[in-house]
């Protein structure tokens, strides 16, 4: 499955921890990010993806926003420095 930050949980590392995760428009989404807020573990990226009702980050037009910078996962900050660029054409 896709999860809200757009990484297949079945390639990420962290899904050992927080038992996998969903996108953000999926009727269970409030559900799992309380799930993991009781486990110690709240995920900004979902909570934001269920706010402003994406279903994966990447689709949103903030996309790559401080929500993703401040997390410092999934992705790098290089990394989401390179899709600040190809978003705005350089």
């Amino acid at each position: 499955m896709i999860s809200a930050c757009g990484m297949a949980c079945d390639v990420c590392m962290l899904r050992e921890k927080c038992g996998g995760c969903c996108p953000g428009t999926d009727p269970k989404a409030p559900e799992r990010y309380e799930k993991l807020e009781a486990m110690g573990l709240p995920c900004p990226i979902l909570k934001c993806a269920i706010e402003r009702k994406q279903d994966h980050c990447l689709r949103c037009p903030e996309f790559p926003c401080r929500t993703h910078y401040d997390a410092g996962m999934p992705y790098s900050s290089k990394l989401l420095d390179l899709f600040k660029k190809f978003k705005e054409g350089r």
